[in-house]
Formats: C-alpha cells, sequence, structure tokens
C-alpha cells in the first residue's frame, strides 16, 4: 500500500520484503498509475526508520518535494495504512490543514 504527499507527514506505504535493512539513497521506488503506466519518485533521504514496520522519506516526484512513508509487510501492514489514510482524510473533511495524498496503494517492484 503507498501513499505520497507533498507536504511532511503524508504516508506513502508499499509491499517492500525488503524494508528490514536502511537502504543506501537515492533510490527509486515505481508507483503503478495504471494501463500500463507508473510514475518514479526519488527517495532522496532516511527520515525515520521504524525496523521491520515503515520507513519515512523526502523525495521528489517530477518537480514536486515529497515526504513518502513506506511500509513493510508485517502483520498489522494494511490496518496501519488504513488507519493512517483514514485520520489524514477525517482532517481535511474537517478543515484541517492536510497534505494532498497523491499516491496510495501498492508498489509496482
Amino acid at each position: 500500500m503507498a501513499a505520497v504527499s507533498s507536504r511532511h507527514g503524508v504516508p506513502l506505504n508499499g509491499d517492500n520484503a525488503k524494508l528490514n535493512y536502511t537502504p543506501f539513497t537515492p533510490f527509486s521506488l515505481f508507483l503503478p498509475l495504471g494501463s500500463h503506466s507508473e510514475a518514479e519518485i526519488h527517495c532522496l533521504k532516511l527520515l525515520r526508520d521504524l525496523p521491520g514496520k515503515r520507513q519515512v522519506y523526502l523525495g521528489q516526484w517530477g518537480d514536486r518535494k515529497i515526504v513518502a512513508k513506506v511500509f513493510a509487510p508485517h502483520k498489522g501492514m494494511v490496518r496501519h495504512w488504513q488507519r493512517e489514510e483514514r485520520g489524514i482524510k477525517i482532517m481535511a473533511q474537517r478543515g484541517i490543514l492536510t497534505p494532498e495524498i497523491l499516491y496510495s496503494g501498492p508498489l509496482d517492484r
């Protein structure tokens, strides 16, 4: 599961079995956009690492600076991702300044 935001604190969640170690940056993630199309985001700096759970990166998607939160596969991954996405949507509905979710779903590779 993945979501990307143009502001700090919005999740990019994803299926990535290699998240049990701290990767070297920079690297790229590929987001499926449907019908044989994908977007590439560049993860430039690791901001936070919760081993075996998630990692948060400062990144670039085209000309936008983003924060990407990537969830590692674990028992509660889908539940945690859905809870964060739901919380962001509720805050936005209540008029609380909230980063826009640019992508939410599985990673392509």
